[in-house]
C-alpha cells in the first residue's frame, strides 16, 4: 500500500472511532484509571498491635485531640470506618481492618489506612496516625455516665399531734 492510501485509511478509521464514541470511552477509561491510582497512592497505612475495637476508640480520641469531628463511625469485629472533616474543608477517611492471625495465640493486629482530601496529604495522615499510636499507649479515661446525685434526705418527721379532747 502506498503511503497516501495508508494515511487515508488511518484518518477514516480514526474519524469512525470518534463518531462512534469509542475514542471518548477510551480516553475516559485512561483518565479514570489515573484518578484511581492517585487516590490509592494518597492513602497512608500503618499496622498497630491492637484489636479493631481498641484502635477505633484510639482513632476517635485522636481526632478529638486534634479538634476534628468524629462523623459516621461504623464498627464491626473485623472492620471499622471513621469519617471526619478538616477545619479548612477536606475529608479524612480512616479505615481499620483486622489483620489475619497466623496462630490463635497471636496478638490482635489492625491495619489502619488514612486518606486525607482527594489526592491524599501525607503530612496530615502521618500526624493522625502518630496521634492514634499515642492514644493506644495512653488511652483516654473512659467517659463516666452522667449520673445525677441523689436528692438530699428529707427532714425528720415529727409525731402526729394527739386528737383534741372531746367535750
Amino acid at each position: 500500500m502506498r503511503l497516501a492510501n495508508r494515511i487515508l485509511l488511518l484518518s477514516l478509521s480514526l474519524s469512525a472511532l470518534v463518531q462512534a464514541g469509542c475514542l471518548a470511552v477510551a480516553a475516559g477509561a485512561v483518565g479514570g484509571g489515573a484518578v484511581g491510582l492517585a487516590v490509592v497512592s494518597g492513602t497512608v497505612t500503618r499496622v498497630y498491635d491492637a484489636s479493631v475495637e481498641t484502635t477505633a476508640t484510639a482513632a476517635e480520641s485522636a481526632l478529638q485531640d486534634m479538634g476534628l469531628p468524629v462523623e459516621r463511625p461504623h464498627l464491626s469485629p473485623n472492620r471499622a470506618t471513621i469519617d471526619s472533616t478538616l477545619t479548612g474543608g477536606g475529608a479524612v477517611l480512616i479505615t481499620l481492618k483486622a489483620q489475619p492471625q497466623t496462630l490463635p495465640s497471636d496478638p490482635a493486629r489492625t491495619i489502619a489506612e488514612i486518606h486525607v482530601k482527594f489526592f491524599g496529604d501525607q503530612k496530615t495522615s502521618e500526624r493522625i496516625l502518630n496521634q492514634i499510636e499515642e492514644r493506644l499507649r495512653n488511652p483516654a479515661p473512659p467517659s463516666s455516665p452522667q449520673t445525677t446525685p441523689p436528692p438530699p434526705p428529707l427532714p425528720p418527721e415529727t409525731d402526729e399531734p394527739p386528737f383534741a379532747p372531746r367535750k
